[in-house]
Protein backbone atom coordinates (compact mmCIF):
# COMPACT_ATOMS: atom_id res chain seq x y z
CA UNK A 1 0.00 0.00 0.00
CA UNK A 2 2.94 2.46 0.94
CA UNK A 3 4.46 1.86 -2.85
CA UNK A 4 1.16 2.65 -4.37
CA UNK A 5 0.75 5.67 -2.12
CA UNK A 6 4.35 6.69 -3.46
CA UNK A 7 3.37 6.00 -7.32
CA UNK A 8 -0.08 8.01 -6.65
CA UNK A 9 1.69 11.06 -5.36
CA UNK A 10 3.88 11.72 -7.55
CA UNK A 11 1.67 10.97 -10.23
CA UNK A 12 -0.88 13.67 -8.25
CA UNK A 13 1.97 15.88 -7.89
CA UNK A 14 3.19 15.80 -11.61
CA UNK A 15 -0.81 16.91 -12.68
CA UNK A 16 -0.28 19.49 -10.95
CA UNK A 17 2.84 21.02 -11.99
CA UNK A 18 5.05 20.42 -8.45
CA UNK A 19 6.59 17.19 -9.42
CA UNK A 20 10.44 19.02 -8.48
CA UNK A 21 8.93 18.33 -4.94
CA UNK A 22 10.04 15.25 -3.90
CA UNK A 23 8.70 13.07 -0.12
CA UNK A 24 9.83 10.66 1.97
CA UNK A 25 7.04 8.31 3.79
CA UNK A 26 7.19 6.87 7.28
CA UNK A 27 5.07 3.93 7.77
CA UNK A 28 3.84 2.44 11.10
CA UNK A 29 1.22 0.44 12.07
CA UNK A 30 -2.00 2.32 11.57
CA UNK A 31 -0.68 5.66 10.27
CA UNK A 32 1.46 6.72 7.28
CA UNK A 33 3.61 10.24 7.47
CA UNK A 34 4.49 11.77 4.68
CA UNK A 35 7.23 14.73 4.25
CA UNK A 36 7.45 17.26 1.90
CA UNK A 37 11.19 18.52 0.92
CA UNK A 38 9.24 22.25 0.01
CA UNK A 39 6.75 23.94 0.60
CA UNK A 40 3.59 23.06 -2.18
CA UNK A 41 1.97 26.54 -2.15
CA UNK A 42 2.85 29.69 -1.20
CA UNK A 43 0.00 30.62 0.84
CA UNK A 44 -0.26 28.47 3.75
CA UNK A 45 -3.41 28.07 4.33
CA UNK A 46 -4.26 26.89 0.77
CA UNK A 47 -1.59 24.43 1.24
CA UNK A 48 -2.90 23.13 4.17
CA UNK A 49 -6.05 22.22 2.54
CA UNK A 50 -4.46 20.94 -0.45
CA UNK A 51 -3.00 18.35 2.09
CA UNK A 52 -5.94 17.46 3.61
CA UNK A 53 -7.63 16.97 0.09
CA UNK A 54 -4.60 14.88 -0.98
CA UNK A 55 -4.85 12.75 2.64
CA UNK A 56 -8.75 12.10 1.97
CA UNK A 57 -8.16 11.58 -1.73
CA UNK A 58 -5.45 8.86 -1.03
CA UNK A 59 -7.54 6.81 1.98
CA UNK A 60 -10.77 6.72 -0.62
CA UNK A 61 -8.22 5.45 -3.13
CA UNK A 62 -6.89 2.59 -1.22
CA UNK A 63 -10.12 1.71 0.10
CA UNK A 64 -11.39 1.35 -3.29
CA UNK A 65 -8.36 0.12 -4.91
CA UNK A 66 -7.57 -2.85 -2.01
CA UNK A 67 -11.21 -3.81 -1.01
CA UNK A 68 -10.55 -3.32 2.42
CA UNK A 69 -11.83 -1.29 5.52
CA UNK A 70 -9.57 1.13 6.59
CA UNK A 71 -10.92 2.03 9.69
CA UNK A 72 -8.45 3.82 11.58
CA UNK A 73 -5.78 4.25 9.37
CA UNK A 74 -4.61 7.66 8.77
CA UNK A 75 -2.02 9.61 6.11
CA UNK A 76 -0.80 12.58 7.78
CA UNK A 77 1.49 14.97 5.90
CA UNK A 78 3.94 17.86 6.97
CA UNK A 79 6.60 19.52 5.15
CA UNK A 80 9.87 21.47 5.53
CA UNK A 81 9.86 24.91 6.77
Amino acid sequence: MVAFVQQWLSQALSTINLSHISFTTEPSQYQLVINFDKPLLAQPAREQQLMKSFSLLLIQTLRNTFKRPLRGFKIMMTRAQ
